[in-house]
């Protein structure tokens, strides 16, 4: 599975959001326990609670599926992780941020 992005939830503080794309032979499904790699190469796992497209029509009640296959993709919702400390394919793992701090301007 490719992590794709990872966001806390505007509504509430305890759901992240995590895009998910399946890779070949994977079916990711509603309930699935994953495992999400972190930036300090660590691991946690967590339960996908549910998964949408539209986030608008999920809130009230349609886009509702309950697995992606290969080549798919979804915004799962997942329980009690910082969303900042997952590592996607857009996101820096911790020392690489600190490879290039000395190379930042701080005021």
């Amino acid at each position: 599975m490719i992590f794709t992005s990872a966001s806390a939830s505007g509504y509430d503080e305890n759901i992240t959001l995590i895009g998910i794309t399946a890779e070949k032979g994977e079916v990711i499904r509603v309930g699935d326990t994953i495992t999400i790699p972190m930036n300090d190469h660590t691991f946690e796992q967590r339960e996908i609670i549910d998964m949408y497209r539209d986030w608008k029509k999920w809130k009230k009640g349609k886009d509702l599926f309950s697995e992606i296959k290969e080549g798919e993709w979804a915004e799962c919702v997942i329980h009690n992780i910082s969303a900042g400390r997952i590592h996607t394919i857009n996101s820096p793992y911790d020392e690489e941020i600190l490879e290039h701090l000395e190379d930042w301007v701080c005021s």
